[in-house]
């Protein structure tokens, strides 16, 4: 499948079937109804450009997980570090802040 292409070339874990089969349906469908930039015929033949396509299209409904060494936008990174870093502050007694 494209999305499981999609999902490799990036260096995210693969979904499990059931949610990838559910995907391509919700992906299909938005083809067919025009809500995508590209119709199946061209995502089909271009290749790298429609699996961007679908790659955009996945991550904005499903979380994913990055395999272990993989590129991280330096964006998502700096989200990331944040986030572990407010986790802290919670859990940690609340000390004078200046």
């Amino acid at each position: 499948m494209m999305i499981g292409q999609a999902l490799a070339e990036r260096q995210y874990a693969a979904l499990p079937m059931a949610e990838m089969t559910h995907m391509a349906r919700l992906a299909k469908e938005a083809i067919r109804r025009g809500r995508l930039t590209m119709t199946l015929r061209e995502l089909l033949a271009v290749g790298r450009a429609g699996r961007d396509l679908l790659f955009a299209f996945v991550e904005k409904r499903v979380a994913m997980v990055a395999l272990e060494g993989a590129k991280i936008e330096p964006w998502r990174a700096m989200m990331n570090r944040a986030d572990k870093f407010n986790a802290f502050l919670k859990k940690t007694p609340s000390v004078a802040r200046f």
